[in-house]
């Protein structure tokens, strides 16, 4: 869609934020979203991406405005109520943005139904091992599906290392004086973001990093960036702020205050760490290892490792190591002249889990 003076003086306040700008704005613009449910969470979602510029939304509700909804799903008000709930929220959004493209879904969705809903909205469920969105039992498991064997080639070359999972690149580069570079004037403390343990954070003292950010539409399967063997795990409690580029470009040592799972790997090329850093709607982190995910508590919990024998856990890489239940952010450390990054690989280069992103110094 075409970009007009009008847009400009509407979202003038965004296009000055150095990430959005006029290129963002006009993908915000030309945007497909949809969302499945005008509940609690659909209304006001609704609400903020048409007020932020998105153009094109589809809403799917079979169901009817009650009084009982009034309380929570703030888009509708007494008048509204007895009928069809996306037909009143279209029009609402009207009135905001006329010039925003709705596609109301007056239907319970079902095996019927979901191919000809999903086909407009960038769901690449031919890449899924389940290609029916109705084969999942719950919509974490449609979030973390699986995808075919064949469609993330990792790379047989033993010293590349490989993306861990589909995103973008937030941040690469050293570690410089204990501190991992975040954003523009901002970093994270590298013995804070790893638990506070000083034995683990000096391996990594003036070494490399990358931040990998997963959108809501990326795979949200982790898997191993190179072969290793488990040696510790810290489960470190914290915030879940949001990690979109907005925030980590103005929240101080963000990733260092998210809730986060350290995974400390032995490898032959030395240690190398995994963190998985929780945001805003995680529900959840769960690695292969463990039988119950790691839901939002206060209490820092340290696991210790066999590297050999039962209980022993060893990895090759593209294996998978673990998810999220909903999306956020994987760091990748490794120690000091250890690896060298790939000259392609920079801030907002976009990856799919396997393909090479650095080699091996040695």
């Amino acid at each position: 869609m075409k970009f007009t003076l009008k847009d400009y003086c509407r979202f003038e306040k965004q296009i000055i934020l150095k990430k959005i700008s006029i290129a963002g704005q006009k993908k915000i613009k030309n945007s497909r979203i949809l969302i499945i449910g005008m509940g609690g969470l659909g209304c006001p979602l609704l609400t903020y991406l048409a007020s932020s510029g998105v153009c094109n939304i589809g809403i799917v509700d079979h169901d009817k405005v009650e009084l009982s909804n009034l309380n929570r799903q703030i888009i509708f008000n007494s008048s509204d109520i007895g009928k069809f709930k996306v037909i009143q929220a279209k029009n609402k959004i009207k009135k905001i943005y006329k010039d925003i493209k709705i596609k109301t879904f007056k239907e319970k969705v079902s095996n019927d139904n979901i191919k000809k809903i999903l086909k407009n909205y960038d769901i690449n469920m031919a890449e899924a091992e389940l290609e029916n969105a109705f084969d999942f039992e719950t919509f974490n498991h449609f979030f973390t599906r699986k995808l075919k064997n064949d469609v993330r080639p990792i790379s047989s070359e033993n010293n590349v290392i490989i993306a861990p999972a589909d995103g973008v690149v937030s941040q690469v580069g050293i570690i410089k004086n204990g501190e991992v570079f975040q954003a523009k004037g901002r970093s994270f403390n590298l013995y804070d973001f790893l638990g506070g343990n000083k034995n683990i954070s000096d391996n990594f003292l003036n070494g490399s990093f990358s931040t990998i950010y997963l959108s809501p539409k990326d795979y949200h399967r982790i898997h191993m960036p190179f072969a290793g063997t488990l040696r510790s795990m810290d489960y470190i409690p914290g915030n879940l702020f949001s990690v979109n580029p907005v925030t980590v470009e103005n929240v101080d040592n963000l990733f260092a205050r998210n809730e986060r799972l350290s995974c400390i790997f032995d490898t032959k090329n030395g240690p190398m760490a995994v963190v998985l850093v929780g945001a805003m709607i995680v529900a959840g982190i769960r690695v292969i290892w463990k039988k119950s995910p790691f839901i939002k508590n206060k209490k820092v919990q340290h696991f210790e490792y066999p590297l050999k024998g039962e209980g022993s856990v060893h990895l090759k890489k593209g294996d998978e190591l673990g998810r999220f239940l909903l999306g956020s952010t994987v760091v990748i450390l490794f120690p000091n002249k250890k690896i060298n990054w790939n000259k392609s690989i920079k801030v907002e280069t976009r990856l799919k889990m396997g393909q090479s992103i650095a080699q091996t110094s040695s």
